[in-house]
C-alpha cells in the first residue's frame, strides 16, 4: 500500500508540474542593477497574458555593494560576497522552483535563489563549470531536462551542466565555423531547439539561430553542426541589437526584451516568430531595465532524474504515471471543474518538495 501511494504521489506530482492542468499564471525572472540604492536585484514578472496585466516584484535584494580597495563588491543577506554590479546568465527551473545566475556579469561563480526564499546559495565554481576556458564568460543560460545550458562568448562552444550530477559535457564548433557568438542570450523550446540570439562576431552582425539538443543528457547524445540552423540576421555594426529571449511556460512561443533597431533597450518586450526570426511590435513596456531574464516549461524529468531526486519509489511511480496519464488528467480536469485544483496542486507541491 504505501509503495503503491508512493506511486500516486509522485504522478500527482509530475502532473500538477504541468501550468496547463494548474492555469498558473507564466513566471518570468529577472535580473537588475538598482542605482538608486546600489543594489542587486532579482525580480519576479508574473505575466498570465503575456501582454497586459503583467506585475513586477521585487524578489529579493540579493546584494548592496560598497567600494573597497578600488573593487565593487557586495555582501549578500547569506554572507556571500559578490562581485561586479552585473547578474547574468540567468536560468528558471520550475520543476524546483530554483533561479539561477553567475555574478561578474556570467564570468563568476553559479549561484542558486529559490522561490521565496530570502537567500541565494553557492552552486559552482566558474572553473568547474567551463572546464579549459581561460575567460571563463558565459553571460548566458537555459536549463533543460535537469541541464544547464550555456554558451562560451566568443566561439560557438556550448556547455552543459548537470544540476544533479555537477559534471559537464563541452560540445565545440557546434554551427560547423559558421557563427562564434559575442553574446547574446540562450532558450530551449519544450521541443529541445536551443536558440541562439546574438552578436555574430563573424560579419560584425546579429543573429537568431537554433540547434537540437534534445537528444543530450549528462552521459549520451552530441551536439555538432548537422543539428544547427542559422536563422536569421539582424543587419550589421550597430544596426540590430541582441536580446533577453525566453520561452513562455507551453515551451512553444519565444519572446525577447529589447529592440533589433540598434537602440538598447530593455524594457520593450516582443514575440519573435521562431521559423523566420521576424518579431511582432511591442507587446508590454516593463517598469524596470534587466540585464538579464529567464522562464520556464515544465518538462517530465528523466527517470534518472527522477531517481536522484526522489529515489526508488520515485522511479516506479514515474512509470506508473506515464501508464495513467490520461486518467490522471482527467481527474485533474474533474477537480478542476470543482474549484479545488490549486489548492490541491499548491498541497501536492508542498508535500512532496518537503519530502526531498
Amino acid at each position: 500500500m504505501k509503495i503503491v501511494s508512493s506511486f500516486i504521489l509522485v504522478a500527482l506530482h509530475l502532473m500538477a508540474l504541468t501550468p496547463a492542468v494548474l492555469g498558473q499564471p507564466m513566471k518570468i525572472f529577472g535580473t537588475r542593477y538598482d542605482p538608486v540604492n546600489n543594489n542587486l536585484q532579482i525580480i519576479q514578472v508574473t505575466n498570465p497574458t503575456l501582454g497586459s496585466g503583467n506585475i513586477e516584484t521585487i524578489a529579493l535584494d540579493v546584494a548592496t555593494f560598497t567600494k573597497a580597495n578600488g573593487k565593487i563588491t557586495g555582501n549578500a543577506p547569506n554572507g556571500t560576497v559578490i562581485s561586479g554590479t552585473s547578474l547574468n546568465a540567468a536560468a528558471y527551473d520550475p520543476t524546483t522552483f530554483k533561479f539561477y545566475f553567475r555574478d561578474q556579469q556570467g564570468s563568476g561563480p553559479l549561484y542558486s535563489w529559490t522561490v521565496g526564499a530570502t537567500t541565494i546559495a553557492y552552486v559552482s565554481s566558474a572553473a568547474n563549470m567551463m572546464p579549459g576556458n581561460t575567460t571563463l564568460l558565459a553571460d548566458n543560460a537555459t536549463i533543460y531536462k535537469g541541464g544547464l545550458w550555456y554558451g562560451e562568448d566568443n566561439t560557438d562552444t556550448l556547455y552543459r551542466y548537470d544540476l544533479a550530477l555537477n559534471t559537464v559535457r563541452r560540445f565545440a564548433n557546434v554551427s560547423g565555423g559558421i557563427r562564434s557568438y559575442d553574446f547574446g542570450d540562450i532558450a530551449v523550446s519544450s521541443a529541445g531547439l536551443l536558440y541562439i540570439n546574438g552578436n555574430l562576431t563573424h560579419g560584425g552582425h546579429n543573429g537568431l539561430d537554433k540547434i537540437d539538443i534534445s537528444a543530450v543528457t549528462a552521459t549520451s547524445g552530441t551536439v555538432n553542426s548537422s543539428n544547427f540552423t542559422a536563422i536569421a540576421d539582424y543587419g550589421s555594426g550597430s544596426t540590430g541589437a541582441t536580446q533577453q529571449i525566453f520561452f513562455d511556460n507551453t515551451g512553444a512561443n519565444l519572446f525577447a526584451v529589447q529592440s533589433i533597431n540598434g537602440q538598447f533597450n530593455a524594457q520593450t518586450w516582443h514575440q519573435i516568430n521562431t521559423t523566420t526570426g521576424v518579431e511582432t511590435g511591442d507587446i508590454w513596456t516593463s517598469t524596470f531595465n534587466y540585464s538579464d531574464l529567464a522562464s520556464g516549461f515544465l518538462s517530465v524529468p528523466e527517470p534518472s532524474t527522477i531517481f536522484l531526486l526522489l529515489g526508488t519509489p520515485a522511479l516506479m511511480g514515474s512509470a506508473w504515471y506515464f501508464r495513467n496519464r490520461k486518467k490522471l488528467e482527467k481527474k485533474a480536469a474533474e477537480l478542476a471543474a470543482a474549484g479545488n485544483k490549486t489548492e490541491g496542486a499548491e498541497q501536492e507541491e508542498n508535500t512532496v518538495i518537503a519530502g526531498v
